[in-house]
């Protein structure tokens, strides 16, 4: 077959996702190829990441960060190829719009555009919006929205602009439009004067309705970082100075403040100093040109303080200390939150040293503010609500996810809590991380809109099982920094002797009283059987109330006290610990433990006590097999999970493997976990080293409220 125009794509990469790269720049070569183009990814890396090159991968590195337009002019440059597609990283696209796509690009093409989708499905009409000033913003956000949405495809209609994030040309074009960004626009605006541009030579603009492509978003596109509003302020005062003169751009300027000012009276979010930076450069040249910013202009901009914080001192900026580990407690009534609160402090402390660690759940507990609906709703709109005032004392949000609530299983009300907090943080430039947890599942567009924000968000991102780690990088689309296990493993063993008692049984008040997740008779009569069945064998049982005076009733204490009085049986234990530390002690004098409580289970195995969990949700398996322990029931299968449980423990070759298995399972998992120790500690070392921590302190008591 004969071969068709060859394609050269273009990337401009700053500090993404390494495998994202990877992928994307694999998904196109592929897609190219299959369609007959001979092609290859150009990756203009303007950081030092180690970018992996092929021979269809070519990386161009070592020039440091020159901006986006200056990137893309430089991979131009390296392109012999007949046509160039200049690529977002936060882009995606399926073969099929790839192939329509090219299908586009031919002589005389002009510039080509596809059709940009939001993470939700929904046309992104924000790229397309072409305006100068304030007012014209708005209109030009109406008609993309209204009418663009509409548009069956051709010439792009004069109210819209090229949209930067994905754009086809011929070559030949690309370098007569100055390659093609104009390299004085180091980041943001360079699209809107690329649109004059080609307009003004009358090449055609086509709207290829048909090639859909979903566009992330980058977090320079939704964070208010400081050098990114500065250098947004500076490119669109540029394209005023070239839509309508000095004027124009004084115009520009004038319009900027009133609209921040108008903002800061009504309470809303605005970076009015990161504004007034960058129209200082054009005032002092008497809004000409002052010249194309530089990485150096910016970060000087960036580290200029704007107001001193109680924590600043002239002995230079404090190490990141303080770390909330969110959705944990460590009074909570169910002993496996606390086992999120003691592990996840622990992970925090191996990685760095005196590190103060607080715990905040949705409700006060060992905090006195609550997160959840009620403080929300005296948070917004207060530029001292109860939450912002609890975030801006801590220098890392480390957020456990309680485990498994980054999902919407739960219902969308407890994911926005967990968001709200986030999005807070976020505000205050405070760091996020996600700590070693189940991510996912998220069912809903909406939940799974909430969780890429999350993801894209958060500096560091851990999961517990591989999973978890797998559902973040297809569906959520970022990779984790990490895997391990769970956070239990982080906890110190036991020095009591094991064997001190016989089979531990945890029975679950969730399932016990309630039916949401197995069907509660089913369940009350297979722990009677299993109980029965071990004390017609000689066994020794004692029953585990791992959920403690749980203030809203029917906790394993009512359980435990229940199959005690329905069997009558002597001789049964039952054992109500006061706090984890006893838990544990009772769990590690055991010679095996039975329990439809996970972190039960896991308590048993971080001390090498067998354990045969009875799983009732998704989150046992990934995570049991993550630590490659095989040996557990699923009672939503409803089969004779009591019987076959008894055989296991009766039988003396089964007992012997369990014992040895658990043993290296809790060996080998607390040597996952020295991965998750190592993210951290590397990003506590950059942060000590670059003082970033004191610029957040510096910059958080400005910001406006929600």
């Amino acid at each position: 077959m004969t071969s068709k125009a060859s394609i050269d794509f273009i990337i401009v990469a700053f500090r993404n996702s390494l495998s994202d790269i990877e992928q994307l720049a694999e998904s196109l070569v592929s897609s190219a190829n299959r369609n007959n183009h001979a092609s290859r990814v150009i990756v203009v890396a303007n950081d030092d990441d180690a970018y992996t090159a092929t021979g269809q991968r070519l990386v161009i590195q070592g020039h440091g960060n020159i901006g986006f337009a200056a990137g893309v002019k430089l991979g131009v440059a390296a392109s012999d190829a007949d046509f160039v597609v200049v690529v977002n990283p936060d882009c995606l696209a399926d073969e099929a719009a790839l192939a329509r796509f090219f299908n586009y690009l031919r002589p005389g093409c002009g510039v080509v555009v596809p059709r940009l989708l939001a993470e939700d499905g929904s046309f992104d009409y924000l790229p397309y919006e072409n305006w100068t000033y304030s007012i014209g913003r708005k209109i030009a956000e109406l008609r993309c929205r209204r009418e663009l949405s509409k548009y069956r495809g051709g010439t792009l209609p004069s109210f819209a602009k090229i949209p930067g994030a994905f754009i086809g040309l011929e070559r030949g074009v690309a370098l007569d439009l100055d390659a093609p960004f104009d390299t004085a626009f180091f980041l943001y605006a360079e699209d809107r004067d690329l649109t004059d541009r080609v307009r003004a030579r009358r090449l055609p603009i086509t709207f290829a309705a048909d090639v859909e492509i979903t566009h992330i978003g980058g977090l320079s596109g939704t964070s208010v970082s400081r050098l990114v509003e500065t250098a947004k302020t500076d490119g669109a005062l540029r394209v005023a100075l070239r839509r309508f003169g000095r004027l124009g751009a004084a115009l520009f300027a004038l319009d900027t403040l009133m609209v921040d000012t108008v903002k800061t009276v009504l309470r809303r979010a605005t970076d009015g100093e990161a504004h007034r930076s960058a129209m200082r450069r054009w005032a002092n040249s008497r809004f000409a040109d002052p010249g194309a910013l530089t990485e150096q202009e910016l970060q000087r901009q960036m580290s200029t303080p704007r107001v001193t914080d109680s924590r600043s001192s002239s002995d230079g900026p404090p190490s990141p200390n303080r770390v909330l580990v969110l959705w944990a407690d460590n009074s909570a009534a169910n002993l496996g939150l606390r086992v999120l609160a003691q592990g996840n402090a622990e992970l925090v402390r191996e990685a760095a040293q005196g590190v103060e660690v607080d715990f905040q759940d949705f409700g006060p507990g060992d905090s006195r503010v609550s997160f959840g609906t009620r403080s929300i709703l005296r948070d917004i709109g207060r530029r001292n609500g109860p939450i912002k005032t609890k975030l801006r004392q801590y220098d890392l949000i480390l957020d456990s996810g309680a485990g498994d609530s980054f999902a919407d299983i739960y219902g969308l009300k407890r994911l926005s809590f967990i968001a709200y907090a986030h999005w807070m943080a976020r505000r205050l430039r405070i760091p996020l991380a996600l700590g070693p947890q189940t991510i996912g599942p998220f069912n809903t567009v909406i939940g799974r809109a909430i969780a890429r924000r999350s993801l894209r968000q958060a500096e560091l991102v851990t999961s517990r099982d591989m999973a978890s780690a797998e559902y973040a990088r297809t569906v959520l689309k970022r990779s984790v920094d990490a895997v391990g296990t769970d956070v239990v493993f982080m906890l110190p063993t036991r020095e009591e002797p094991m064997g001190t008692r016989d089979v531990i049984v945890n029975v679950s008040g969730l399932l016990w009283f309630g039916d949401d997740h197995v069907d509660s008779t089913y369940y009350q009569a297979q722990v009677r059987q299993l109980i029965e069945g071990l004390l017609d064998a000689g066994r020794r049982v004692s029953l585990l109330a791992h959920v403690v005076n749980s203030p809203s009733g029917n906790d394993d204490i009512d359980a435990i006290d229940a199959v005690s009085r329905s069997l009558d049986r002597p001789g049964i234990e039952l054992l109500i610990p006061t706090d984890l530390d006893e838990a544990r002690a009772y769990i590690a004098s055991g010679r095996v433990l039975v329990g439809a409580r996970m972190h039960a289970c896991l308590n048993a195995l971080s001390q090498g006590v067998p354990a045969i969990p009875w799983a009732y949700s998704r989150k046992f398996a990934p995570l049991l097999s993550a630590v490659r322990w095989t040996h557990v029931f699923d009672l939503r299968e409803k089969d004779d999970v009591a019987t076959s449980t008894i055989e296991m423990i009766l039988d003396p070759v089964q007992s012997a493997v369990l014992a040895a298995e658990a043993l290296d399972v809790a060996a080998s998992a607390r040597d996952s976990m020295a991965a998750c120790v190592d993210v951290f500690a590397s990003w506590f070392t950059v942060q000590r080293a670059d003082g970033s921590s004191a610029r957040r302190a510096a910059v958080d008591a400005p910001i406006a409220a929600a």
